[in-house]
């Protein structure tokens, strides 16, 4: 039997979570709304609160990170074998 346009109709195909999201969306879309506004202001409060400059807090100088000369990773700390641990 060949699969012909006139023998049964072919009902719209719609994934389950177009259907949810078509059924949720009108009801509580007041909601999802002042979500994301409350998201929106969480994170324009969080950049604000790390932008703010306080006197008396040492701040990272990147300029002066990048000019440091690179040293060698066996000077930077003593190294103490690990017989010797009580002989320092």
């Amino acid at each position: 039997m060949p699969l012909g346009g006139d023998a049964v109709a072919e009902a719209p195909r719609t994934s389950r979570t177009s259907r949810r999201s078509a059924r949720l969306l009108p009801t509580y879309v007041y909601y999802f709304e002042a979500a994301g506004l409350i998201l929106l202001v969480a994170m324009v409060g969080a950049i604000v609160l790390t932008l703010h400059r306080r006197e008396g807090v040492k701040r990272q100088s990147i300029r002066a990170q990048n000019a440091r000369t690179k040293l060698p990773p066996w000077s930077c700390a003593r190294f103490i074998p690990a017989g010797r641990v009580g002989e320092a």
